[in-house]
């Protein structure tokens, strides 16, 4: 468990995060313009550092170094008041779009992991902004659902992979079709863990075990 049971390392390295955001909650207090550097700064710290830090498996402690900066991003970016700032959504849209053409360039011609990263994580960014520029009012229900079921989801998860490719037509897919089998998958296996994370929340016993 101080390691990390497969794919539940990342519950121990969330946990971590959180108590490390915890600790140092007073950054949030700093001047905008002081964030705007700290998020340069941690940009630059993830495109440069998490992928050479040596593996470190108790307590997932190199995990952190890897992960905590995005958390700490998020940090930030809670604190941002995205309303004020609608107006720049067709612009980020475009940065996305843009990336998106370069990202699919670069996978043809420079393929270096640094580089892939790079791109990565300014996809992810550019596309989190997005949608909170979006402004949605109201989620709908499905939505709150899936929400409140992503941490089951996520525990249930790889264990429904491993028993998915066992069957014939998962298998027949991934070797003929390898393109359209992880599509397959991945609506498969969210579709059945959702509904697995659901009943289990509304029972008594098992809501804390994977609810």
């Amino acid at each position: 468990m101080l390691n990390g049971i497969s794919h539940l390392w990342f519950l121990l390295a969330i946990f971590e995060c959180y108590i490390l955001g915890k600790a140092i909650e007073g950054v949030l207090l700093i001047p905008e313009r002081k964030k705007a550097v700290l998020m340069v700064m941690l940009l630059l710290f993830l495109i440069l550092v998490p992928y050479r830090i040596p593996e470190v498996r108790f307590l997932c402690l190199s995990r952190i170094f890897t992960y905590f900066p995005y958390y700490l991003i998020g940090m930030l970016a809670s604190k941002i008041d995205f309303g004020t700032l609608t107006k720049y959504k067709s612009k980020v849209l475009g940065l996305i779009l843009m990336l998106m053409l370069l990202f699919v360039f670069q996978q043809i011609y420079v393929k270096r992991g640094i580089v892939t990263a790079t791109f990565g994580v300014y996809l992810v960014l550019l596309s989190f902004t997005y949608v909170r520029l979006l402004n949605i009012p109201k989620l709908h229900s499905w939505m709150i659902s899936l929400d409140k079921c992503s941490m089951g989801i996520y525990i249930v998860h790889h264990i429904l992979i491993q028993e998915l490719i066992t069957i014939s037509v998962f298998r027949s897919l991934a070797t003929e079709y390898c393109y359209i089998f992880p599509c397959v998958l991945f609506i498969s296996v969210t579709i059945i863990s959702w509904g697995i994370v659901w009943s289990a929340k509304k029972n008594k016993y098992p809501k804390y075990i994977i609810g």
